[in-house]
């Protein structure tokens, strides 16, 4: 079965001005949202894609988590801001060398090895939403779409 780039997998991102390459490698910004609203019409801004393979998401791989990256012209590491934005969650790196998050239970909830084997398209589930929110804000590829060949990474 053919894996093919869906709109569950991209519309997570839509609010965070996703960019996407198409095939002539043009890197064009995707911005979608409701212009008018009315009980019988919905206008929306979209972008025309003549095919499923026009253009492909450009996101960070998820071993950028833990580096600092650069975000609309502010450096910024991810892991930290989710660990600063909660005091019940702190950031460490293990003996293996992976690097997780745990809250205060010592509950390990975001864990992250830089060879990730995701097996499954649940890479989110039992993350708290708001995580997952900032992982969209910051185009991280939580659902491997890059190893399928359907996102390009974003270059660092």
């Amino acid at each position: 079965m053919k894996k093919e780039l869906e709109l569950k997998h991209v519309a997570p991102y839509l609010p965070y001005y996703l960019e996407a390459i198409n095939e002539d490698k043009e890197i064009k910004c995707v911005r979608w949202g409701i212009q008018t609203y009315t009980k019988r019409h919905v206008g929306l801004n979209f972008l025309l894609i003549k095919q499923d393979n026009d253009f492909k998401p450009l996101l960070r791989p998820m071993s950028d988590l833990f580096k600092n990256i650069e975000h609309q012209g502010k450096k910024v590491n991810v892991a930290e801001l989710i660990v600063n934005w909660d005091d019940d969650l702190e950031m460490s790196r293990e003996e293996t060398g992976n690097k997780a998050i745990w809250d205060d239970d010592q509950e390990c909830f975001l864990r992250f090895n830089i060879r990730t084997d995701r097996k499954h398209d649940n890479f989110v589930n039992g993350l708290r939403y708001w995580i997952v929110e900032i992982l969209f804000e910051y185009h991280f590829d939580v659902f491997g779409l890059i190893e399928k060949g359907l996102a390009e990474p974003i270059k660092s």
